[in-house]
């Protein structure tokens, strides 16, 4: 039956190919007027108001939700007028550029849009008991006696027979459990132990470079062999023997663009769903294709989506058979404490609760409060030195405000921050344990796959700082988080004995959230997604199997903007310069800016990378007594950068200029890797610490870059403030001296009173005349 189900569908096929093509919506958008221009920052925000959830307005109302201030936030977000690049002739320059272009052979099947809309119309039964399947069971025989009983702890260790069936034989299986219950860890080596990776290896993907790292050593301690490994953005430690991969979504995303069918994995397992990332929602919608081909190709890949919070039920238009996999193991009790009232200092408040716990006997009754009066303690917990305190705050401007506070106790807790800014070994602190009660001050990366077994309590304060952007524009707002946010945050106390969530908001507030985070891919700019659909030969983005699907609005205002960079022709369809672009993993203007002047100004090109490294990592200095020479005469705020840059690659005391200047380490080391790695993908070998020099005549020249990397984004001085678009702008106190010269700048940060233009350069008043 199998047989002629294939013949079947080769007859397809081969009908469906004869078929002359026709992409309607594109013409349509084709036809469609070009030069619709921007309508300023008003239009903007009736854009973002549209994408907000519907009970949004009411809820902003009563719950008081804070629109920040904070100006100096950095996002680079780009505009959506054509005809960009007006004040530079870039059309005769792109045609001679040699550059690394991607072979077509890697750019994925060639085939990559009608074997996806051909997928479509296939339902297989899954049948996977015809294809003779072999699975040689692999059984970790190294494990230690301590970890085995660990093991034991985790309910889903007696569903393993269930899950490993099921995954078995059904193509897709979507698994759903409580937090804590070890369905990241586990899953993976259950497939591992039952044979899914002796030929090829299993695939998991977290949503953060952290927890990926975190996972794949977790995994190999556990095992107590090397059989995981993680591929992260600039990190890559997998070994010919690596069994079990962890890489970042964006990792995956990428991988597909070289392989489409990923012929190395035998399972792709999507944790954390819920999160609704954009590069999560594209790889559920090509997965839920590659699966079809691979089984028509009687050499199946099994997909496995994993969450705690989601409905399962929303990815059914798209992933219309899947078995679903409900893990209802029983975990220790986590009392929840509502306050009466939403504080109107929530960092006060955790502070006062942290004391509490801290003032408060050991043991409490459930009726009784601390002596403080703050918080209630049940008599089943023991609250000693080892019972473990997270706090959930917005921002790591809030996590060193709170441990600034908390420092003044030293003697009796050790205060240790979270958030992604760290390094690896400072973010592993959190797992160890101290002779004094440890206190964990974290945003929102410790709400999922992060596993801290003595934590007790937990502090949530019901917050999260949003990022919204438009085209070149962002704002930061911080709001109330989602009632699966608050459940997630809520799980991690409880893993290894009872445990307590204070709420820093009131019960009547967290019955106005909203079930589920909004789709990020609603909330953001599409174009880069958009060109890497393109590069793999995806023609009717319209036509693809999204979740939330962009709005047509959006989807076509990526068009244009790709257009005026050269990206893709006026048909949509890809260009040459569109694929060279392609090859690097950044926004696409700054891919652009990189691809043209590889061959434009080779002198040049290591530190155009070094500040498009800067420019994608977000760097931000802020200006004051003892970094205000840095800004002397320069004539933009990037040149300011990378002199800095320079000067921590060559001073020797290193830790002096950190602390001088306030920005760590590790975002001097991020820029570095990230400079090292688009300079291996343009094939170019440069030693930053002997081959890196900065003249006034580079200097110069790498203004000039500038002016015409953001020529579409030229701000008219006014005197007292800057005009772009029929808006009101003005400088940072962070930036350089314009001397009221007209500027060019990065992107826009909305404030609650102001609105200003970040990393900007001036403009020589010759280039008007």
């Amino acid at each position: 039956m199998a047989k002629n189900k294939e013949v079947e569908l080769q007859k397809y096929l081969e009908k469906k190919r004869r078929q002359k093509s026709r992409d309607e919506i594109m013409n349509k958008i084709a036809e469609l007027s070009r030069n619709r221009t921007n309508n300023g920052i008003s239009l903007i925000k009736k854009k973002i108001k549209m994408k907000r959830v519907k009970e949004d307005e009411s809820f902003e109302k009563k719950l008081f939700l804070h629109e920040s201030s904070d100006a100096n936030e950095e996002s680079s977000f780009l505009d959506e007028k054509t005809g960009i690049y007006e004040l530079y002739d870039y059309n005769g320059l792109v045609s001679d550029v040699k550059h690394n272009e991607i072979p077509d052979e890697n750019v994925s099947c060639p085939f990559v849009a009608e074997v996806l809309e051909e997928s479509k119309s296939y339902n297989e039964k899954q049948s996977i008991l015809n294809l003779n399947e072999s699975f040689r069971l692999s059984r970790l025989t190294n494990r230690l006696e301590k970890i085995q009983n660990q093991r034991k702890e985790f309910d889903i260790m007696y569903e393993e027979t269930e899950i490993v069936s099921q995954i078995k034989y059904n193509l897709i299986t979507f698994v759903q459990g409580e937090t804590g219950c070890g369905k990241t860890t586990q899953v993976s080596q259950f497939l591992y132990e039952n044979g899914f990776a002796t030929d090829k290896m299993i695939v998991l993907t977290q949503p953060r470079r952290f927890s990926a790292i975190s996972i794949s050593n977790r995994i190999n301690y556990e095992a107590n062999e090397d059989i995981s490994g993680y591929k992260i953005k600039y990190e890559n430690n997998i070994k010919a023997h690596t069994k079990i991969k962890v890489v970042t979504e964006g990792v995956l995303f990428r991988e597909i663009q070289l392989d489409f069918l990923l012929k190395q994995y035998s399972v792709v397992i999507l944790d954390e769903v819920h999160e609704r990332s954009t590069n999560m929602d594209i790889l559920i919608g090509l997965l839920s294709r590659i699966v079809k081909i691979r089984f028509a190709q009687k050499n199946p890949l099994r997909l496995v989506l994993m969450s705690a919070t989601t409905n399962p039920e929303h990815f059914r238009p798209v992933l219309t058979n899947f078995q679903l996999i409900n893990l209802t193991g029983k975990r220790f009790p986590v009392n929840v404490f509502f306050e009466s009232k939403i504080p109107e200092d929530y960092i006060d408040c955790a502070y006062k609760k942290i004391l509490a716990i801290l003032q408060a006997e050991q043991k409490y009754s459930s009726n009784k409060k601390s002596k403080s009066g703050e918080i209630n303690v049940p008599a089943e917990i023991e609250n000693t030195y080892k019972a473990s305190v997270l706090v959930f705050l917005t921002s790591k401007e809030d996590i060193y405000t709170l441990k600034s506070r908390l420092d003044a106790f030293n003697e009796q807790i050790i205060v240790l921050p979270l958030h992604s800014g760290l390094s690896k070994s400072d973010q592993d602190r959190v797992y160890e344990t101290f002779p004094v009660r440890k206190i964990v001050l974290a945003t929102n990366i410790a709400e999922t796959s992060v596993t801290i077994n003595d934590i007790v309590f937990v502090i949530d304060c019901g917050l999260e700082k949003r990022k919204i952007a438009d085209e070149n524009v962002v704002m930061y707002r911080t709001s109330f988080i989602c009632k699966s946010s608050a459940k997630q945050r809520m799980g991690r106390a409880g893993r290894t004995g009872p445990g307590i969530c204070y709420r820093l908001y009131s019960g009547d507030a967290f019955e106005m959230f909203s079930d589920h985070s909004f789709p990020q891919i609603l909330m953001e700019p599409f174009d880069a997604s958009l060109l890497q659909l393109k590069n793999m030969g995806i023609k009717n983005i319209f036509g693809f199997p999204f979740i939330d699907q962009p709005s047509e609005i959006a989807i076509e205002d990526s068009v244009r903007f790709l257009e005026s960079l050269g990206a893709l022709d006026q048909n949509g369809n890809i260009t040459k310069l569109g694929r060279k672009m392609c090859s690097y993993p950044i926004k696409p203007r700054y891919a652009r800016f990189l691809v043209v002047n590889f061959n434009v100004l080779p002198k040049l090109f290591s530190k155009l990378v070094v500040i498009v490294s800067i420019l994608s990592c977000g760097f931000e200095l802020k200006r004051n007594e003892s970094t205000k020479g840095y800004f002397t005469g320069a004539k933009s705020d990037l040149i300011v950068f990378l002199k800095l840059y320079i000067e921590y690659l060559k001073t020797k005391n290193k830790k002096l200029l950190i602390s001088k200047v306030g920005i760590s380490a590790d975002k001097f080391e991020e820029i570095r890797k990230m400079a090292s790695y688009l300079l291996q993908i343009a094939k170019v070998d440069i030693d930053f610490d002997t081959d890196f020099e900065l003249t006034c005549e580079d200097e110069k020249e790498i203004c000039c870059c500038l002016y015409y990397l953001f020529a579409d984004q030229l701000a008219i001085n006014t005197g007292s403030l800057y005009i772009f678009n029929d808006d009101e702008f003005y400088i940072s106190h962070d930036s350089i001296e314009t001397e009221q010269q007209n500027i060019v700048f990065d992107y826009i940060v909305c404030g609650s009173r102001r609105s200003y233009v970040k990393n900007i350069t001036v403009v020589p008043s010759s280039l008007f005349k």
